[in-house]
């Protein structure tokens, strides 16, 4: 679990858990993941989860990584340390592996 200050927290929660979507003519909750089209909250899920990663690894972090809304992690640098942060970020969370 994270924690930022509570106005990022209440933020956080209305982007991440108040999506709903239209399907032949009756609207669902949309529960299990972010909505379905690109937008902000998919950035700020991004944003959270980078920010927690680089605070919960361990080891040297590499000189650069970036996380793409669907795609993996490029990374540069530290060839040992490589395959270590490479793991820790698959396992981290479920949209990561």
């Amino acid at each position: 679990a994270f924690y930022c200050h509570s106005y990022f927290d209440s933020s956080a929660d209305l982007v991440l858990k108040c999506n709903c979507f239209e399907f032949n003519d009756e609207l669902f909750d949309q529960i299990t993941s972010l909505d379905m089209t690109p937008s902000y909250s998919s950035c700020l899920f991004l944003s959270i989860l980078e920010h927690l990663i680089s605070h919960s690894f361990q080891g040297s972090l590499p000189l650069q990584y970036h996380h793409y809304i669907e795609d993996g992690v490029g990374i540069t640098g530290m060839h040992e340390e490589e395959n270590l942060f490479i793991k820790f970020v698959s396992n981290f969370h479920l949209s990561t592996s």
